[in-house]
């Protein structure tokens, strides 16, 4: 971890600040999907045939699908994971991110839901939902420093994040302010 995370009287602090969650990503999930997506590539390759547009057309599709898959892989591997105090988000490889620049979109296909942090309009990281106490901790602890309802469990214990949002949203303003900015 590339942060300094200093233990003082049973707490751990970063540059002053009081820790309140330590989300990190599972790297071997990464490294695996990653794999995957080389795999699969390799596999249309070599059945396309080179000679037909429509094949190189598709296969040009597959390419870049998979270098946005890859590229945003990466991204996780190189972050992979946060640190949260109550005025900023660190990644492990030492960002500061203020918590007023984050902004979320949350997406979901096939069954699977997941949840992308950028600062301003870069791509930090994204995290799949998955009904883990650490997962809900590191929800709750959002919900707590950005008083975002999007981020709040129900009685269930359930989140109350909307996976068909498909829009950049302040994590700070919630709701209120970004509904429908589908520019932002």
């Amino acid at each position: 971890m590339g942060v300094n995370i200093i233990e003082e009287d049973g707490k751990k602090y970063v540059e002053g600040e009081e820790v309140l969650c330590i989300y990190e990503l599972n790297i071997l999930f990464i490294c695996i999907r990653l794999f995957f997506y080389m795999l699969i590539f390799i596999f249309i390759f070599s059945r396309i045939n080179t000679y037909d547009l429509f094949g190189i057309l598709f296969l040009c599709f597959i390419f870049f699908s998979i270098s946005y898959f890859t590229f945003l892989e990466i991204n996780n591997l190189i972050n992979r994971g946060f640190i949260i105090t109550e005025k900023n988000f660190y990644t492990f490889k030492r960002t500061k991110i203020p918590i007023e620049k984050i902004k979320y979109k949350t997406v979901s296909a096939k069954g699977e839901s997941i949840i992308q942090f950028y600062i301003n309009n870069k791509f930090i990281l994204f995290c799949f939902f998955i009904n883990s106490k650490k997962f809900k901790n590191y929800i709750q602890c959002i919900y707590e420093i950005s008083n975002n309802n999007d981020f709040s469990l129900n009685e269930f214990g359930e989140f109350n994040i909307n996976t068909q949002i498909t829009i950049k949203k302040n994590l700070i303003s919630g709701n209120k302010e970004n509904k429908g900015d589908r520019y932002n």
